[in-house]
Order: structure tokens, then sequence, then C-alpha cells
């Protein structure tokens, strides 16, 4: 392959990479999560410590959804209890005063932000089995929009 083709070929690789990222950015997963962050994981999402291992079977991101000031959780069981063929247990959590609200239940194989927000609060994108769905706040929760093949 000639050198000029080489270098179409790999602008095009780089444009295209940017090109979807603009799209979704990547979920903090796992920067800056403590003990602590674990043990409160593993509450939120209404497990006993012999469903999952907190260490390993939890990824967790946390980050401000709605600009508010407050950390909130977007929290991924990843074992073979929680996970199917339509991904995994997730659940997003916005703090409420000195508590945590779940304001989305899915499946998923991943969480990511959304390029815009709705009605103020970051959207989300759901990558499932069937593609991924955009999830847009409604107010109080999200709520998810049909997925895209």
């Amino acid at each position: 392959m000639s050198l000029p083709k080489l270098g179409m070929i790999m602008s095009l690789v780089v444009l295209a990479t940017w090109t979807t990222s603009v799209l979704a950015e990547a979920l903090p997963v796992g920067k800056g999560v403590t003990a602590a962050d674990r043990a409160l994981a593993m509450k939120l999402m209404k497990m006993d410590p012999q469903d999952a291992n907190p260490e390993k079977d939890l990824e967790i991101a946390k980050v401000d959804l709605n600009g508010d000031g407050h950390l909130d959780y977007v929290v991924t069981v990843n074992n073979s209890m929680f996970c199917g063929s339509g991904g995994c247990a997730t659940g997003v959590f916005v703090a409420a005063g000195s508590s945590y609200r779940q304001v989305a239940d899915m499946l998923a194989f991943g969480v990511d932000l959304g390029d815009g927000s709705t009605k103020g609060v970051r959207d989300l994108v759901q990558r499932g089995r069937a593609g991924t769905a955009r999830w847009v706040w409604e107010g109080r929760t999200y709520r998810q929009i049909p997925a895209k093949k």
C-alpha cells in the first residue's frame, strides 16, 4: 500500500473515532471510588455481600449529572448473577440531601454520558444488545428513548 493511501486511511480512522466520541463521553468508572463508595453502592443496589464482591463486581462512576455540585452514582453489577443477554443490572442514583434516590434502573453493557442534557440534567447513553438508547430526564427520573441499531 502506498504511503499517501495509508495516510488517508489513518486520517479516516482518526476522524471516525473522533466523531463517535462526540456523541457520548465515557463515565469516570472507578475514578476516586473509595471503600465507603462501594459500601454505599451495595446499599443503593439493595445487595448483600453474598450477592456480589464490592471490590471486583461493582463498576461505579461518580459524576454530577444535574449540576447541583453533588456527585451522583451510576452503578453496574458485573457478575453472572446480575448479567444476562440484555446486559448487567445498572442503577442511577442522584443526591437528594444527605441520601440518594434511584432515578433509572436498566440492563446495560455500559453507560456513557450523552452529548447533551434534558431539563438541565445530563442525558445518558445505554449500550445494550439492541444497540444504544438515550435516556433523558423527565423531571424526577430518566426515561428511555428507543434503541438505534
